[in-house]
């Protein structure tokens, strides 16, 4: 089931410090520049930014992420958006530049925000016209001498003959070198459209007090790697490779740099009354695209079926982002 979060505000857009928020396309930017942010995050900031300068209480906030019939971990999830949140905003909570803490009570954002109906404009990349020297060229002057008068004799026909030969070895050679070149340059640009992506699945958040549940995360996590290494199409980083950033929250930039990987892949599960809750994103490490996202929510019932049935459909929505048809 997809994610049908709404617009939290009249505006389009919001600017405070540095930062700036497109609450159409659920975008957070720092300086032009996209910064990730999680969905439950980002709704975060939209209430805050809705009510700047008033305090918003914890359980505003947490009727805004998860409706009454969501059954979760309200304080872990709650606490796991905010942290997310400061750190995006590059800010901590004993020094806060946007955000203020009010214990037992919420959260009011301190500082000051402009609203637009615009959209965020990022600015263009640098780019102009290469200046180019023109060269004068004079003449330069000649002295007035009579030309010596010399008889001219007509070429031999051996001579047109050899004159002929070396113009079409020219032409040959000119004809070899041309064709080498462009074959080179299919083999290349063939060999750029095949490039297999690599992909680096994150392990799973789990957004629930119990370490029992770490345990879902961790068999969520194996099973999208296992359905995506069946496929073929990408390559998967293994799952010891990204085990080590497990409950830690290191900027994607970074991760795909030590994983040498193209696309990230990271997602969260809990399980509460019976049920389990999935959310899933995908994002683009090049161009800093949220490639996909989707929410699951589904009735345990017995055995893995449930979390097997998520983690197939997982892997297909990334093959179908990643893989050109």
């Amino acid at each position: 089931m997809a994610s049908t979060a709404t617009r939290p505000f009249v505006h389009r857009s919001a600017r405070f410090g540095q930062f700036q928020v497109d609450f159409f396309s659920y975008e957070l930017f720092k300086n032009g520049a996209k910064v990730h942010l999680q969905d439950h995050s980002f709704q975060v900031l939209s209430a805050l930014l809705e009510r700047a300068g008033e305090v918003v209480s914890r359980e505003e906030l947490g009727e805004r992420l998860w409706h009454s019939h969501t059954y979760v971990d309200f304080e872990q999830g709650l606490n796991t958006a905010i942290m997310r949140l400061r750190h995006a905003l590059e800010e901590a909570a004993d020094t806060p530049r946007f955000i203020e803490t009010l214990p037992r009570h919420g959260y009011r954002f301190i500082a000051p925000v402009v609203f637009s109906d615009a959209p965020v404009s990022t600015p263009p990349t640098p780019s102009g016209p290469l200046g180019i020297a023109e060269e004068s060229h004079q003449d330069s002057p000649q002295e007035d001498c009579p030309a010596a008068e010399f008889p001219r004799r007509a070429p031999g026909p051996w001579l047109r003959l050899g004159g002929i030969f070396a113009l079409g070895v020219v032409l040959v050679v000119l004809l070899v070198v041309y064709g080498c070149g462009h074959f080179s340059g299919l083999i290349r640009m063939h060999a750029g459209a095949v490039k297999v992506p690599t992909l680096a699945v994150l392990p799973f958040d789990s957004l629930s007090s119990d370490p029992e549940q770490n345990f879902l995360a961790e068999s969520m996590t194996e099973q999208v790697i296992t359905e995506l290494g069946q496929g073929g199409k990408l390559r998967v980083l293994s799952r010891g490779s990204v085990m080590r950033y497990a409950d830690k929250h290191v900027p994607l930039e970074r991760v795909a740099s030590e994983l040498h990987a193209d696309a990230i892949f990271e997602g969260s599960v809990t399980r509460s009354s019976g049920r389990i809750r999935v959310t899933a994103n995908l994002y683009q490490v090049r161009t800093r695209r949220h490639l996909w996202a989707e929410t699951y929510e589904s009735d345990i019932g017995n055995g893995l079926s449930p979390q097997r049935d998520i983690a197939r459909d997982i892997a297909r929505k990334i093959q179908a982002s990643l893989i050109p048809q």
